[in-house]
């Protein structure tokens, strides 16, 4: 049997708060699923990305805590430029999404914004890929 990674899945207390930052990223998500409590979108390579209410997700776990102590999940946001970096850090910090670790590091030049759901989200540019191991 050979597996294939398919989704990564994130819980949201609030699903269209959750689903607007990413709308900024680039997703494109339907405003109709702002209320939905799960909700998926296809990524390229066949992988899907999804949101599951902290209701849905207790429907199958009873015992599902939030986390504490760190954030939820991790995931990069692969940018063109440092420029584009920076824009995409001031759209971010304008739509009222906070900055976890500061704007950028030397080496990676890279962004860390962290919305109120407790993830948190790396917007980088391709030179990232020479510093990675």
């Amino acid at each position: 049997m050979a597996l294939r990674f398919d989704l990564a899945g994130i819980v949201v207390g609030n699903m269209a708060r959750s689903l607007a930052f990413y709308r900024l990223l680039g997703l494109d998500i339907p405003a109709s699923d702002d209320g939905e409590p799960h909700v998926e979108v296809d990524l390229a390579g066949g992988v899907r990305l999804a949101w599951d209410t902290v209701d849905v997700v207790r429907s199958f776990d009873p015992g599902w805590t939030p986390p504490v102590g760190g954030h939820r999940i991790a995931l990069a946001f692969a940018c063109e430029s440092a420029a584009e970096v920076d824009e995409t850090y001031a759209v971010l910090i304008a739509a009222k999404h906070h900055s976890g670790s500061g704007h950028r590091t030397q080496t990676a030049q890279m962004l860390v914004a962290q919305p109120k759901q407790g993830s948190r989200f790396f917007v980088m540019g391709k030179f990232y890929d020479r510093i990675r191991h």
